[in-house]
């Protein structure tokens, strides 16, 4: 196979000597000037050699083959040349190269004429149709078998013969500036850690390095004294500079003191931020202000999305179809009718589905004299994709938005969310480009969930729940209730023709708004075309049901218990005082 570098006009027919070419005639890369995958039909690029060599080692190597687990069979591709002996899975991924270059792949599964050139379609079909499937399901033509041991011993050479190559490249100067630059970026990793899951103070980290820096420096004496007893053990007296060298080339090899020493990259709060913003994919909040003494913070969401998809691990998490739904009931969101009846989610093409969280909080002591002074409103989204196991943990969830609740007062949801919603009409329209896939995928929101006065707050809905028509889910009367069972079915659900309907006549005759339940529009129903008030607002498990239904029902069945006889109050306080509540 000839290799050719797509800087200059260099060929080889090993891919090591292309690796060598690149950190000698092109090392002076930048962040401008990305390196490129050394393959014609890969389109990622690289801030750096090892990221480059990480890349060649999971997506284009061959270095399986003669192991333990040699592959028995040759693959044959239908769209090009390509025809090795390897496993199932890594036949699957030269197929999704072509994907990625819009080329229409046939299903090589036997008896099946499906075919697509979307990256997502394709990988949802052999999900869902060819799971389990083995190499004797193939198409005749694709997989045959290896008849001639030569075969592997040509490959396996030819492999050796790249790693030597390889082993001879890791050895030069160049590997020893990489794994520098890798140290001072773990480094810095180990510093965001402090501030973001440690929860350590940018100015507690900056005297740990002070302190740190300062024991260094007094510990001076200690090693040169060290360092001159060992050399004079082992080659006599020796000229006292000679032991300084050594003590300041042992200094030097120190990564913490290198970088967090006076005019270190990482020795001050802004260099560190600095080296952070450059280095990581971090997403920068943006401020919009409103007025002189209001203002937004807002994350862009859909730079978030980019950078959570161009994790593979999430990617493919993303991508995974859940099963659907069993005569035993719901596995998810998937199964329900909301999400059947959405015509922008419910295809085979991946689609992003997003979950929006909004809640208000205090940051002081809510019953002193900060009493809702700095109380503020916060905005999250969760990337429903996921499996439920995913997106329930604490770091699925980002943070889209953040104002303080006397700016909702004054401006309404409508400003406070414009930047948001401008985000989500472009993703609904344009979509938001996935470097894996090498296309745009569109999405919108599926739900929003809030507590009952978040959710009528943001839906437009009455938040005394004093209207005749009090319900967001149905049409129920405020004196229905008091004397007939509320249970699904009994009641006139509300529909979007109704609520649109209700809408403008709160628009005409601000009066009707007690007796409809509705005040006004919702800002996410007005400007999305795929998403509506009456089915994304679903009720919140947390407030109805675990703290409301289940303390009220329990309640009422210990005091049955109680009158019966079946256990007396000393007992059960006792049980209450002696329960386990913190796990040891």
């Amino acid at each position: 196979m000839q290799w050719t570098c797509k800087q200059c006009n260099f060929s080889t027919e090993k891919r090591g000597q292309l690796l060598k070419h690149y950190r000698l005639k092109h090392g002076g890369f930048t962040r401008q000037q990305p390196i490129p995958c050394l393959h014609n039909d890969c389109l990622c690029t690289f801030k750096s050699f090892n990221a480059l060599k990480v890349h060649l080692s999971v997506w284009h190597c061959q270095s399986n083959i003669g192991q333990a687990s040699k592959p028995t069979v040759v693959f044959h591709c239908q769209l090009c040349e390509y025809t090795e002996p390897c496993t199932e899975e890594e036949f699957f991924t030269h197929l999704r190269r072509h994907l990625k270059l819009k080329q229409k792949v046939l299903c090589p599964y036997d008896g099946c004429d499906f075919h697509s050139n979307v990256y997502s379609t394709f990988n949802a079909h052999k999900s869902r149709v060819h799971k389990g499937s083995a190499t004797t399901h193939f198409k005749t033509g694709i997989v045959s078998n290896i008849k001639h041991q030569d075969q592997l011993t040509e490959v396996e050479n030819d492999i050796s013969s790249q790693d030597d190559t390889e082993c001879e490249f890791e050895e030069s100067v160049g590997d020893i500036q990489d794994l520098e630059s890798q140290l001072e970026r773990n480094l810095a990793a180990l510093f965001l850690k402090m501030q973001t899951i440690l929860h350590i103070s940018e100015s507690a980290t900056q005297e740990v390095i002070q302190q740190i820096n300062q024991i260094h420096l007094l510990s001076q004496p200690l090693l040169h004294s060290k360092v001159q007893e060992i050399i004079s053990q082992h080659c006599g007296d020796v000229d006292n500079s000679i032991v300084s060298d050594v003590v300041n080339a042992v200094s030097q090899t120190n990564v913490l003191l290198k970088f967090t020493s006076t005019g270190g990259s990482l020795s001050t709060a802004s260099r560190r931020a600095s080296y952070i913003q450059q280095e990581f994919p971090l997403v920068m909040p943006v401020e919009f202000r409103l007025d002189r003494d209001s203002s937004v913070v807002y994350v862009p969401t859909l730079k978030m999305l980019q950078a959570l998809l161009r994790n593979k691990d999430i990617l493919d998490k993303a991508l995974h179809v859940e099963c659907g739904a069993s005569p035993e009931g719901y596995h998810s969101f998937r199964d329900g009718s909301h999400f059947k009846e959405n015509v922008l989610l419910n295809v085979e093409e991946f689609r992003i589905a997003l979950g929006l969280y909004i809640d208000d909080f205090e940051v002081a002591n809510p019953l002193g004299t900060s009493k809702k002074k700095h109380k503020l409103c916060a905005v999250y989204w969760v990337l429903a994709n996921l499996d439920s196991k995913y997106r329930s943990a604490l770091h699925s969830i980002q943070l889209a938005l953040l104002c303080k609740v006397k700016t909702v007062k004054e401006h309404g949801y409508a400003e406070v969310l414009r930047p948001l919603i401008q985000d989500l009409v472009t993703l609904e329209e344009h979509g938001v480009y996935v470097e894996q896939l090498a296309e745009s995928v569109k999405g919108t929101v599926l739900y929003v969930a809030a507590d009952n006065l978040g959710a009528h707050a943001l839906a437009g809905f009455q938040e005394s729940f004093a209207a005749h028509l009090f319900c967001r889910f149905c049409m129920c009367k405020k004196d229905d209730i008091q004397d007939k069972e509320v249970r699904s079915g009994l009641h006139q659900p509300r529909t979007r023709a109704d609520h649109d309907r209700h809408v403008q006549e709160v628009i005409h005759d601000h009066t009707m708004a007690r007796h409809l339940g509705v005040k006004r529009g919702c800002p996410l129903n007005e400007n999305l075309k795929h998403f509506h008030v009456v089915d994304g607002f679903p009720p919140d498990i947390l407030h109805d049901f675990l703290e409301g239904i289940v303390p009220a029902e329990m309640s009422l069945c210990l005091q049955d218990f109680m009158t019966k006889k079946y256990v007396s109050l000393d007992c059960l306080n006792k049980a209450i005082k002696q329960f386990p509540y913190v796990l040891r």
